[in-house]
């Protein structure tokens, strides 16, 4: 007797039934497995001193810590503005810059190809949002990229599905060169230096000294007589200007401001106003190798400059051997080579204006204890001049009370 299809279907409800049941219990430990290792497996963090917090729109969920190895996750991320939460460092550094990069995973924390970034706010202290800077790129992000802020550290924000967000502090050792000669000075004489001047420039031309200073309300351009301190000249500033670096070039002195967008061109003979441009990035040093003018922003990078037009002619990005050197700030041109501050440090960087790269650090920590231990309102070292007639080299600070000429010499001999 045959079967009616429909109980025959019933018969097999339970064979439906019970592979539907299996399928579940053999996949469950997988599926548990998988979301166990999302929420729980940490991912590496490398050692850095950026600290951050960043959310982007509601599609962005990306969380990192510095130095403790906790877990970092990262949901997809298209967005052209982040929230960050950064250490104080940083914070200080994105107040007085306002701008950071973005750039691809393929330059390997070279600032080339880079996007740049603004800061649009920064949450004080009075806000419950403390230490939260607001960031917003020129395009869109839709790959892996990565965030310098220009200090120690730089935070690789990977863009990709569940990928990691990795914080480097150099990039691969094989883009790296060699590590630069470490060099000290002995001093050769000393000059007066007016306590009160806030260097920010320091140029040499033909017997007279010309500096900038800095400060709301206390920049000025100056022709000094190197042997006695004395000012023979002053062009004051008003109190919306906050002065920069110096170079003579030709007949003319140039002089950037900090974050007033200008810069300024001045006869040398008088002071005389000449020309003014706007500027587009923020004013730290000044030099120039005969050709160009070259200025630093505060970052890694040097802007060649066309002397007439102020025209971006080339830029390179400073580096040793630990990665990108930043803040650098007040410049000289010697022999063929680029002498730096770096801001807030006790060295000044010797770089090749080809490639960017360092060469030596000179190391004047004992003349910058020195200098403190004589006066404690002395800051920070910076002012580098050089006089190429008689080769002599000079180096000052902000509120030094002194201008030294120095030689350099092997570890050994030091001051």
């Amino acid at each position: 007797m045959a079967i009616p299809f429909s109980q025959t279907l019933e018969s097999r409800r339970p064979d439906f039934f019970r592979l539907f049941m299996s399928g579940i219990l053999l996949t469950a430990p997988l599926v548990l497995l998988w979301a166990w290792w999302l929420f729980s497996v940490p991912i590496p963090v490398y050692k850095t001193s950026l600290q951050a917090h960043v959310t982007g729109n509601s599609r962005t969920k990306i969380k990192f810590s510095d130095k403790k190895g906790e877990a970092i996750r990262a949901q997809k991320f298209i967005t052209r503005q982040i929230t960050a939460r950064f250490s104080e460092k940083s914070i200080q550094y994105l107040k007085r810059n306002q701008q950071g990069y973005f750039f691809p995973e393929q330059t390997t924390g070279r600032r080339g190809g880079g996007i740049p970034v603004t800061v649009v706010k920064v949450l004080d202290k009075s806000s419950s949002k403390a230490g939260q800077v607001i960031l917003r790129a020129e395009h869109p992000l839709d790959r892996s990229a990565t965030f310098a802020d220009g200090t120690n550290g730089t935070v690789r924000i990977a863009v990709d599905y569940l990928a990691p967000v990795r914080i480097l502090t150099r990039p691969p050792s094989d883009t790296l060169p060699d590590a630069p000669l470490v060099l000290f000075v002995a001093v050769v004489n000393r000059y007066p230096h007016d306590r009160k001047a806030f260097t920010q420039g320091l140029a040499w031309d033909r017997g007279t000294v010309y500096e900038g200073t800095g400060l709301y309300g206390r920049s000025s351009l100056r022709r000094v007589d190197l042997e006695s301190g004395r000012v023979k000249q002053q062009r004051e500033y008003n109190r919306q200007i906050f002065a920069e670096g110096v170079t003579v070039f030709q007949d003319t002195v140039f002089q950037l401001t900090w974050k007033n967008n200008l810069v300024f061109q001045y006869s040398k003979n008088d002071l005389s106003q000449i020309n003014s441009w706007k500027y587009p990035r923020q004013g730290w040093g000044l030099t120039h190798d005969g050709r160009s003018l070259i200025a630093s922003d505060g970052t890694a990078d040097l802007f060649f400059l066309d002397p007439k037009t102020l025209n971006l002619q080339r830029r390179i990005t400073v580096h040793d051997d630990q990665g990108e050197v930043t803040r650098l700030n007040e410049l000289e041109y010697i022999k063929g080579l680029i002498y730096a501050n770096v801001w807030e440090t006790e060295r000044i960087a010797v770089i090749s204006p080809e490639t960017g790269t360092v060469t030596a650090w000179l190391d004047l920590s004992p003349l910058c204890k020195q200098i403190r231990a004589e006066d404690k309102q002395a800051d920070v070292l910076n002012g580098i001049m050089y006089d190429p007639a008689a080769d002599r080299l000079f180096v000052t600070g902000k509120l030094w009370p002194a201008l030294f000429e120095i030689r350099v010499v092997s570890a050994d001999k030091q001051i």
